[in-house]
């Protein structure tokens, strides 16, 4: 039933399909009335009407006809959006993931990052990069610029540098055989401590996810 009443929610965003909706409504408005007037109405009113739904009918018809083509493209067009939106969203929650994974990297000492990052959240860090390089197109369309994806190197360093706009940018660094991380998330040149640094390059991420 939830998926049902999602179809009609999309086809009614668009107006052509709600002028055949009403198209529909009144041919059935009329084959009603159309039944009563047999039943009850004098044979001359009945005359007259029938040449009357002739016509309708036809104008029906011809605008049903012209309308469907328009209809179609319309709820192909609704359901490339929706899949662009949707891979606009996963872009911004890996940001938002990848930020969240930073920030809990710094150390509370020394307000700096910190190394030797292990286990799942840092694997969870590695699929978000992940994401964001198998859509990199739509996420360039948001403005984040991924350097690289990752790859298998044994005993050397693999830089990646995620950048968000001109004012955010993400350093991942993965060396000994992957099982260390080093993480640097910087705004405006400046270390981020909080997450509240970032809100405006956030919004403007989220914002995004629409603006298609």
């Amino acid at each position: 039933m939830t998926k049902i009443k999602g179809v009609f929610r999309s086809l009614f965003k668009f107006r052509v399909t709600r002028n055949l909706f009403i198209v529909i409504i009144v041919g059935i408005a009329l084959v009603i009335t159309c039944t009563i007037l047999d039943i009850y109405a004098p044979e001359s009113i009945w005359d007259n009407y029938v040449n009357l739904i002739s016509i309708l009918t036809a104008l029906s018809s011809g605008v049903i006809a012209l309308l469907l083509p328009f209809i179609i493209k319309s709820v192909e067009e609704n359901k490339t959006l929706e899949k662009r939106m949707s891979i606009r969203k996963k872009c911004y929650n890996a940001i938002d993931e990848i930020c969240n994974f930073c920030i809990k990297c710094i150390d509370p000492n020394t307000n700096l990052p910190k190394a030797n990052i292990q286990g799942i959240d840092r694997l969870g860090v590695i699929s978000q990069v992940e994401i964001l390089t198998i859509h990199r197109k739509e996420a360039i369309e948001m403005d984040i610029i991924l350097s690289s994806g990752w790859k298998e190197s044994k005993g050397t360093n693999i830089n990646i540098y995620v950048f968000i706009g001109k004012e955010l940018q993400v350093l991942l660094k993965q060396h000994e055989y992957g099982s260390v991380m080093y993480t640097e998330l910087k705004y405006n040149n400046k270390i981020v401590l909080k997450k509240e640094e970032i809100t405006p390059v956030l919004e403007m991420l989220k914002n995004k996810i629409s603006e298609i």
